[in-house]
């Protein structure tokens, strides 16, 4: 054989020997094992779930009593707010329920929209004013910063300022009460009848315990309330006029002009208010069913300014000033309710022309008829006016009266 063919023989003869040796012959070939590559896992996101945050209940705050010091802040924070808030009590009519009464509510008021609770005995007095959509305003005389005490004659009378505060609504209120004695001189049918009149400003905002008060929201009114006026007069009388004396009060607001604080240490913008009262007259002619009156006609309106800028002087309280608010004819119902929108208000601006003026007013006979004549003993309501003078000056009146047939 060539030696290549040995080669192969000797390489083939290997090959049956080493096949021999792992059991070769007829057996299966071994397995050989391949490494497995791992499929790559992609994880599935995880979305996670929103938290809701717990609803935090705002702690409520606890009205303390109300300082005449701040009550003059805050009021100063927000003079334009009660300017326009005054301005727009003028413009509504008085509505009646239990209480005859006036405010700024844009959309007038309900029936009920304040209430008056008043106990002779005790002399203890709660005034309660619902608002739309939000708590009802609650003053009660044991909250008063000011007390009269009581002035007790056949007449008995007493004053209360009355107010609280939080640091975010301040409300003030000046409220008067009349009532007729149990002295033998009063006629046994007329004691223990009283009247509440009165008038409230609630102020609401931020900080406004603090030395820099925000206002935002200014609500005020006037009311009159009394035990002969909750129920109307039996019937009313025919072919007489008669004569109602008596007195009238609430709180005012004025902007100067360019001119009107001339010489005065106020210039123009600055805006003053307070309290102001005055006499009240009314004339019933019952033959027509009409009635007009003025306040302020019979004697001098005397006010006491608490609303006022820093760096201006307030006139001393109980200043006289030559203010008229001029009650337009108006006609009177069969209820004994009577409401009209002629009103005129002057103000002593001398040389500056009055520009414009207008108002509106209403009140109640009372449910005592005379034994004679059978005309009803007094009467009772409330007021707006509000005029502008050719300055820029602006000026708006609200109260109440209260009057007594002579």
């Amino acid at each position: 054989m060539h030696g290549t063919g040995r080669y192969l023989a000797a390489l083939v003869v290997m090959l049956g020997l080493a096949l021999a040796a792992c059991g070769g012959g007829g057996g299966a070939p071994p397995t050989v094992s391949m490494p497995q590559t791992p499929t790559p896992q992609t994880p599935t996101p995880q979305t996670p779930t929103p938290q809701t945050p717990a609803p935090q209940t705002p702690t409520p705050q606890t009205p303390r009593a109300l300082t005449a010091a701040e009550l003059n802040r805050v009021a100063r924070a927000g003079s334009e707010r009660t300017l326009q808030g005054a301005m727009s009590v003028a413009g509504n009519l008085p509505r009646f329920g239990s209480v005859t009464q006036s405010t700024n509510a844009a959309s007038g008021i309900a029936t009920d929209r304040a209430r008056v609770d008043f106990d002779v005995a005790s002399q203890r007095l709660s005034v309660t004013v619902a608002r739309q959509g939000k708590a009802s305003l609650v003053l009660d005389s044991s909250d008063a910063f000011r007390d009269s005490g009581p002035d007790l004659d056949d007449v008995g009378t007493r004053l209360w300022d009355v107010g609280s505060a939080t640091d975010s609504a301040v409300t003030y209120a000046f409220v008067g009460a009349s009532w007729l004695t149990h002295d033998p001189s009063v006629s046994a049918r007329l004691r223990g009848q009283w009247t509440v009149q009165g008038y409230y400003l609630h102020l609401a905002g931020q900080n406004l315990l603090s030395t820099a008060p925000t206002v935002t929201v200014a609500e005020m009114g006037a009311f009159v309330d009394g035990s002969r006026y909750r129920s109307p007069p039996a019937r009313l009388p025919t072919r007489i006029t008669a004569r109602y004396d008596g007195n009238a009060s609430g709180f005012f607001v004025q902007r100067y002009g360019t001119d009107s604080g001339a010489g005065r240490g106020r210039p123009q913008g600055t805006v003053v208010g307070g309290d102001w009262r005055g006499p009240a007259a009314l004339v019933a002619d019952f033959s027509d069913n009409s009635i007009s009156g003025c306040i302020g006609c019979t004697g001098n309106v005397r006010i006491t300014e608490w609303l006022f800028p820093s760096g201006v002087q307030p006139r001393p309280a109980g200043t006289a000033v030559s203010t008229r608010v001029g009650l337009g004819r108006t006609g009177i119902n069969a209820d004994g309710t009577f409401r009209g929108a002629a009103v005129t208000l002057s103000v002593s601006n001398p040389g500056i022309p009055r520009t414009s003026s207008s108002g509106s007013w209403g009140g109640k006979f009372s449910s005592i008829l005379g034994l004679v004549d059978g005309v009803p003993h007094t009467a009772a309501g409330t007021f707006g006016g509000r005029a502008g003078w050719s300055d820029g000056s602006t000026a708006a009146y609200v109260g109440t009266f209260r009057t007594v047939r002579q």
